[in-house]
């Protein structure tokens, strides 16, 4: 049975700016890059974690391209289906850079790249990113204006899972489907007997930023501050919150 580390090892950042020639427009032929730029539910969900983030950080909201989309399913299918984990495509001897240029994103501005592998979720690939510096710092980047998600499964590999998004500093449209704010659904089970850490922010403690993170999600059915298991975020949530503050997870 194989170890299933890639949740605390598999995670790499990168950005350059500036990073392509002088082309004002992308290219118009797709080299090695055959790939559905549409975003399924998981990867909608991670637009929306994304820049739910970017918004309380003060910054605006990234705009899903399919170009950029391209680039990051092909790029999770190509780790998925060759079992191997690293930014450049090795197995045919490309970087990523040149990958998102022959996916159709030829503009000349600032590009980034985070990839992760090992869980299926938008929340799990959101959380281990944001705890790292450097994915945190691509996720963040007050130069970028569009993104492309993509995540892609394959059994026979060592992680399973893998997940990439690229980061552009132009948006150049998505026309691939609608990206409709997630409706997480689930069905409620009965309150636990003591209710788990409310370090829903995943960063070890219970601060500010956890209530603020529930407050902001009052009246959904969201499962992450939903911490009662009601199957709804109501008022206890908020005060399950409150009542463990500062405390460590």
């Amino acid at each position: 049975m194989r170890a299933k580390l890639a949740l605390a090892l598999a995670l790499l950042a990168l950005s350059l700016a500036a990073a392509f020639g002088p082309a004002a427009r992308p290219t118009a032929a797709l080299t090695n890059c055959d790939a559905d730029p549409s975003l399924d539910s998981e990867e909608q969900a991670f637009l929306q974690l994304i820049n739910d983030h970017r918004a309380q950080n003060g910054l605006a909201a990234l705009s899903p391209s399919d170009t950029l989309d391209r680039s990051a399913q092909w790029k999770s299918q190509h780790l998925a289906d060759n079992n191997y984990f690293a930014h450049d495509d090795t197995p045919i001897n490309r970087t990523w850079g040149q990958r998102i240029r022959d996916c159709g994103y030829g503009y000349q501005t600032s590009i980034g790249e985070n990839i992760f592998a090992g869980r299926s979720s938008a929340v799990d690939a959101f959380n281990a990113w944001k705890n790292s510096p450097g994915h945190n710092a691509n996720m963040l980047g007050s130069s970028y204006a569009a993104i492309g998600i993509g995540r892609a499964y394959n059994a026979a590999s060592t992680y399973d899972w893998y997940w990439t998004t690229e980061f552009g500093g132009v948006a150049d449209g998505y026309t691939s489907g609608s990206t409709p704010t997630p409706t997480p659904t689930r069905t409620p089970v009965p309150p636990p007997a003591s209710y788990p850490c409310a370090d829903v922010t995943g960063d070890g403690r219970v601060l500010i930023d956890d209530v603020l993170f529930v407050v902001a999600r009052f009246n959904t059915a969201d499962p992450l501050p939903d911490i009662d298991h009601s199957g709804k975020v109501a008022m206890v949530d908020i005060l399950i919150v409150i009542r463990q503050f500062n405390t460590s997870c």
